[in-house]
């Protein structure tokens, strides 16, 4: 099970069944599947490390989800 914390967002931890790893792409989704609203342009961190779209993420990882927020 993959938990993904939504933060700096009124959306509560998800979790997703996955048994094998999946791309960070498809687990984003899947949780666009269940939230039924695009996830939208994010930063996914995992223990501490930035991860790109294609890492593989394995069922028992935790990530952190923070929506990308530029300025100037």
């Amino acid at each position: 099970m993959v938990i993904v914390h939504f933060k700096l967002s009124d959306v509560g931890p998800l979790s997703l069944n996955i048994d094998f790893p999946e791309t960070l792409d498809n687990i984003l989704e899947m949780c666009a599947g269940q939230l039924e609203k695009p996830v939208g342009s994010v930063i996914v961190v995992r223990a501490g490390q930035v991860v790109p779209n294609k890492a593989q993420i394995e069922p028992n990882d935790v990530l952190d989800v923070y929506p990308a927020i530029s300025g100037g």
